[in-house]
């Protein structure tokens, strides 16, 4: 980043289309890069490039399955 940009860090319980985008350009900012680091408990493997993806832990499982009151 160079003087004029800044980083920052957020956490929102749910996120609409665009939510962040929009939020940040109602106060006159342009999001650049935007990143999704965990999804309800489960934290997101940095290390995949886009399009990658990798099989859940059976702990990450059961977080997803009582996330969502299922089994």
């Amino acid at each position: 980043f160079d003087s004029n940009n800044t980083l920052c860090q957020i956490k929102i319980s749910e996120g609409k289309f665009r939510q962040v985008r929009r939020m940040f350009a109602k106060e006159g900012h342009t999001v650049l890069d935007l990143r999704r680091l965990s999804f309800g408990d489960i934290e997101l493997d940095t290390s995949l490039k886009l399009g990658e993806f990798r099989d859940l832990t059976p702990t990450e499982l059961e977080l997803l399955k009582r996330s969502v009151n299922f089994g």
